[in-house]
């Protein structure tokens, strides 16, 4: 959702990025508190950890189309105080986007940390049997403590993916590619038909993937081949999770707290 209010309303994406992070919050900390009451099983644990794993790859992935990152430059005669206030409200929304975005990698670390050092879950008897979906597999909980090396990659994975788009997003923010947006004028056909709609649609496609004559081609190509992988990756986690919920068998009251 805050990827989408990105593109809806750029100006109020700075706030909204804390919405992204106390959701993870509203998440984490209940799940931590049942984990350590042993009241929370491994099938809640882990979709708590795809979760907490999407959502911080999608804000962070988004990131650098927040407006408050671009250059803005003081023009001849514009007055020097109303630029010096802009730039001082784009500084306090720079820290507020960075600090959302910090807390929901380190709610996403400490739960995957959690996870790893401490391997005990609510219906111990059926802990065994529990069927977790990871790495485009299915495995139970007794296949994975004979092969914990499997699961101690699955989780260093989910921690790797937020850090490396975390990298990727710090590199691309001050990128011009962001300030030139792409131009379609010179895209001519007929829209009074629906072939003609049809085909201009595909023509911006094309000209949005591959700019020719575009300066910035190489950077627009690497940003959005960092942002697709980055939608590839959360589309395959909300996948794995609905595949986990659909093949373990979840009584009825169990899900009313998770």
């Amino acid at each position: 959702m805050n990827a989408l209010l990105i593109f809806l309303s750029p100006e109020d994406a700075a706030a909204g990025a804390w919405a992204s992070t106390i959701l993870t919050a509203a998440l984490v900390i209940p799940a931590l508190r049942s984990k350590m009451q042993r009241e929370l099983t491994l099938h809640h644990a882990t979709l708590v950890l795809n979760f907490c794993t999407l959502s911080t790859i999608a804000s962070v992935a988004a990131a650098p189309m927040v407006p408050i990152w671009r250059i803005v430059r003081r023009k001849g005669g514009s007055d020097v105080a109303a630029f010096q206030k802009e730039q001082d409200e784009r500084a306090r929304g720079r820290i507020i986007l960075s600090l959302a975005l910090l807390a929901q990698i380190v709610l996403q670390w400490i739960w995957a940390v959690v996870m790893f050092v401490d391997p005990f879950y609510a219906q111990n008897p059926c802990s065994g049997d529990t069927i977790v979906v990871y790495i485009a597999g299915f495995r139970k909980a007794d296949d994975i403590n004979r092969q914990f090396a499997s699961w101690a990659a699955w989780l260093l994975l989910c921690i790797s993916s937020s850090l490396i788009f975390g990298v990727v997003m710090v590199f691309s923010c001050p990128s011009p590619v962001h300030e030139i947006p792409l131009k379609y004028d010179h895209i001519e056909s007929d829209t009074s038909t629906i072939k003609g709609m049809i085909l201009r649609w595909l023509q911006c496609i094309k000209h949005f993937l591959y700019p020719k004559g575009d300066d910035l081609i190489w950077e627009r190509w690497w940003i959005r081949i960092s942002q697709l992988f980055a939608f590839a990756i959360v589309v395959g986690f909300v996948a794995l999770s609905e595949e986990q919920i659909t093949v373990n068998n979840v009584l009825s009251g169990e899900n009313e707290i998770w």
